[in-house]
């Protein structure tokens, strides 16, 4: 079996457990995942409250429970730890940690059918050649009903510009890890949009401070902020997903937005710098048709 352990926002739940989905896939073997991270204990200064969100979709993997994941991690009894060493020299069993950030080729040669994921495997290689059947597992159970919802559908050419703000803004400690984008960013991204589609575009800008958008973006045409403060959190990302083209922020949410739009004319715009602790994006992170800047 194969178990991921799911941690941080929908985004990140999402790549948890894709990543575990096209191990699962590729070892034939069943898919859990360990939500116990939800259980734990953090200081909000530091790290941003979340909650057990992959109910929203219609997946085939199963909750792990706490006798599952022990058996991954020995107990302080001498005995156990040889056992679960002795296991993972076999190679029967592996409990693998990422490394690193983007794609890591040498963190899949050391999968075994019995394997612990903990980590956050953002890289579209990771499950690029199960894309098809993670997008049936990614099929929201509920859909969004909204004014907003019929006036995506019935532009002729919507596309969705995200603005991630919120703890991105306001908590210093998240700041300082993944950074906020500027204007200048969405200036580009328009720009460049604007130039490939030309005219007719209804530009629709899904935020967690749409008081910030209503300022940033006044002066661009056919435009609509949507006020999606009284719906469920999947909301944006479902109504980001019915889009045609994307301007994405640093933020795994609307990453999986434009991926869950894909088509074959799609254009995607994505940050070249996803977090201030790093230079440039992590290997492999976007599917190779959207464009950075």
């Amino acid at each position: 079996m194969i178990i991921t352990k799911l941690q941080g926002g929908l985004g990140n739940q999402m790549f948890q457990y894709a990543m575990g989905f096209a191990l699962a896939r590729h070892m034939d073997v069943p898919l859990y995942y360990d939500s116990s991270w939800f259980n734990e204990s953090f200081d909000p200064a530091i790290v941003t409250p979340r909650s057990f969100a992959l109910d929203i979709f219609r997946l085939s993997g199963q909750p792990a429970d706490a006798a599952m994941v022990k058996q991954f991690f020995p107990t302080p009894h001498w005995p156990d730890k040889i056992w679960h060493r002795l296991k993972r020299i076999l190679g029967t069993e592996a409990l693998l940690y990422e490394q690193q950030p983007g794609y890591d080729k040498i963190i899949l040669a050391k999968a075994r059918k019995n394997s612990y994921l903990q980590g956050y495997w953002q890289s579209a290689a990771y499950f690029s050649n199960v894309e098809l059947a993670l997008r049936q597992e990614f099929q929201f159970v509920e859909q969004a009903a909204s004014p907003y919802t019929a006036q995506i559908a019935a532009a002729a050419l919507p596309v969705a510009i995200h603005v991630r703000r919120g703890d991105y803004a306001h908590n210093a400690a998240t700041q300082s890890i993944h950074g906020l984008l500027t204007p200048a960013y969405y200036q580009q991204g328009i720009a460049l949009l604007q130039q490939a589609l030309g005219n007719g575009i209804d530009w629709f800008i899904f935020s967690d401070d749409p008081t910030w958008c209503s300022a940033a973006f006044a002066s661009l045409p056919n435009h609509t902020i949507v006020d999606s403060s009284s719906y469920p959190h999947w909301y944006d990302m479902q109504l980001m997903s019915t889009c045609k083209h994307h301007i994405i922020a640093n933020s795994s949410y609307s990453w999986w937005g434009a991926w869950l739009a894909a088509h074959a004319t799609q254009l995607v715009v994505a940050p070249a710098q996803w977090c201030a602790t790093m230079q440039a994006i992590p290997q492999h992170m976007h599917p190779a048709h959207w464009e950075t800047i």
